[in-house]
């Protein structure tokens, strides 16, 4: 079923920011949308402007009938 709602799909993405050298800046990536990153000299803000595209992204998808991609973050199970 999917998530009619963008914040909460993208806020269960899994994210990562990293130095790029060549580029000199840091990149922010989403694992789950691999085509998208945001480069920017802060790490806050790479890590935020791509949460923010990432938001963007599955909020077009789903006006466009897509479905986003499914997290890949694990599920917590009750153990008895």
């Amino acid at each position: 079923m999917m998530d009619p709602n963008p914040r909460h799909t993208a806020g269960q993405y899994t994210y990562k920011t990293s130095w790029s050298k060549p580029d000199q800046k840091f990149v922010g990536t989403c694992l789950e949308l691999p085509g998208l990153s945001h480069l920017d000299a802060d790490e806050v803000i790479a890590a935020r402007g791509i949460y923010d595209l990432t938001r963007f992204v599955v909020h077009d998808m789903i006006n466009n009938g897509e479905a986003p991609p499914a997290p890949t973050t694990c599920e917590v199970t009750e153990s008895r």
